[in-house]
């Protein structure tokens, strides 16, 4: 096998192939939203609500970024978590815990 042919496939394998799925999904869900957008009955305020990512089948947000950008969606994600945790208790109780950590 050539060293060219080799690292083809290799490239093929490793970053084409996985994401075809992906790829495959936007398309239909690229079709989708435009078949809903054409209808007759569509109205302006219907036409502002609907966004293609929600015909999407595949919600993986990992594919087609980089590290970088992956590591930006974790840390939003934490810190999500992170308020939805402390919204949980009474703001008196953290302002407490605040103070005696200082």
């Amino acid at each position: 096998m050539p060293v060219t042919l080799f690292w083809a496939l290799h490239i093929f394998d490793t970053y084409v192939e996985p994401q075809s799925p992906q790829f495959h999904d936007m398309q239909n869900a690229m079709l989708q939203y435009s078949m809903y957008m054409t209808s007759s009955g569509m109205t302006r305020e219907a036409a502002k609500k609907i966004m293609p990512s929600q015909f999407q089948l595949i919600k993986d947000e990992t594919i087609f970024k980089s590290k970088e950008e992956i590591e930006e969606i974790e840390r939003k994600k934490e810190e999500e978590r992170k308020a939805a945790t402390m919204s949980m208790f009474d703001p008196s109780l953290i302002e407490k815990l605040r103070a005696t950590m200082k």
